[in-house]
């Protein structure tokens, strides 16, 4: 069964890893899953039914929206719809963490068929929490309260086996739920320990880069992929979305660990990502600059849709005046924001394209003579390396 992740904190993509990637893990158990089994997650997201569908998950399972302390949840056995039409049959369970008690599954039944129907309701024994699944003492005690003729007979079967005899049975009848299942009872998820929110995010768009950017690395300039330090990166990151910790719910201890390890993935992630827009970048033949002395600036977009951004720039000489050019030659606006830095307006760059700029010095003679550094300089018609790379 998939596991328990923050899912309403999450973009698309690192859903689709989850729902995707994790599957590989699965091998060694034979059998993947096809249900989602998130039965402590704070609240769930309206897109979920499609994203799993898409992984080819067909059957959701959760009991939280039971802890909401204000609305009772209406359904049981219901159809959950995203927005673009896709349904999810979806099962609100039984409470996790109890035993054989034979009160309360009575009632739990008596309920569950009264709102569903269902002549058959499945119960979840076990631990719970930090403990797993049904003790010995609960099996032998189901086994026994099974040979009574006074209560409902027992089957142990899988989640799966359940969700396919009800499904069989009920599909035509279901109500549809067609919103997000949240949960009213952790609230503040969006805003408890924002720094998590903001290592989420960021490790989201540098682990993009990293995929991105080394791929095109190795078809363009034949550079190995980093496929261990981009999983070990991505593993790291899945790790940190656990429910208690993206949602800010955890003890102060967590997050001292946690933010060690967003920091590596962001230390990992961008390391390969200038590793590999440098790669790139050699492969660019360069057009005649503008003063035999400019710097080439090549700005990348990873994005998949043409960008215009502000961009910076670290001077290479601070005190001299600098201008900025195009790929042709026409002078652009700049403006210092300090003696060693300079911003710029880079226009409608590429979709996962590159823009090509020149820094030139106000008086190239100037600049000749100050340079130390002979590879700062454009050598050939290649980029050197000691150009300025920049990832919008």
């Amino acid at each position: 069964m998939r596991r328990c992740r923050d899912w309403d904190l999450l973009n698309a993509e690192q859903q689709l890893f989850l729902d995707l990637a994790l599957p590989g893990d699965s091998i060694k158990f034979v059998k993947i899953s096809t249900v989602a089994w998130l039965p402590d997650t704070f609240g769930f997201c309206a897109t979920l039914p499609q994203i799993f569908a898409s992984g080819g998950i067909e059957y959701f399972v959760t009991q939280k929206l039971r802890w909401n302390d204000t609305t009772q949840f209406p359904n049981d056995v219901f159809l959950w719809r995203s927005p673009d039409g896709t349904e999810l049959f979806s099962l609100m369970s039984a409470p996790i963490g109890e035993g054989i008690d034979p009160v309360k599954m009575t009632a739990f039944s008596y309920n569950y068929e009264k709102q569903t129907n269902l002549r058959s309701s499945m119960w979840l024994p076990g631990v719970g929490d930090h403990g797993g699944g049904p003790t010995r003492d609960m099996l032998e005690v189901a086994k026994r309260w099974d040979s009574s003729p006074l209560f409902p007979s027992l089957k142990f079967a899988t989640t799966e086996e359940y969700l396919q005899g009800i499904k069989a049975n009920s599909l035509s009848s279901l109500p549809v739920w067609d919103d997000e299942l949240y949960l009213e009872f952790h609230r503040g998820c969006y805003t408890t320990h924002a720094d998590q929110k903001r290592f989420n995010r960021r490790c989201e768009a540098l682990l993009y880069q990293a995929e991105l950017f080394a791929s095109l690395a190795t078809i363009s300039a034949n550079s190995t992929y980093p496929k261990a330090e981009i999983e070990a990166a991505w593993k790291k990151t899945l790790i940190n979305q656990f429910h208690d910790i993206l949602p800010g719910s955890s003890i102060p201890q967590v997050y001292v660990d946690a933010n060690a390890a967003w920091q590596e993935v962001e230390a990992t992630t961008t390391e390969i990502v200038q590793k590999s827009l440098k790669a790139i970048a050699s492969k660019i033949t360069l057009p005649t600059p503008p003063q035999k002395d400019s710097i080439p600036i090549v700005v990348f977009n990873p994005l998949n849709w043409v960008s215009s951004q502000i961009v910076t720039i670290s001077l290479p000489t601070p005190g001299r005046k600098w201008h900025l050019y195009n790929h042709s030659g026409d002078k652009l606006p700049t403006q210092l924001t300090s003696e060693t830095t300079l911003v710029f307006l880079a226009k409608k760059v590429e979709s996962v394209g590159y823009s090509l700029f020149w820094l030139s010095p106000a008086t190239a003679e100037t600049l000749a003579n100050t340079l130390q550094n002979r590879d700062l300089a454009p050598t050939g018609n290649t980029i050197s390396q000691n150009s300025i790379f920049i990832g919008l």
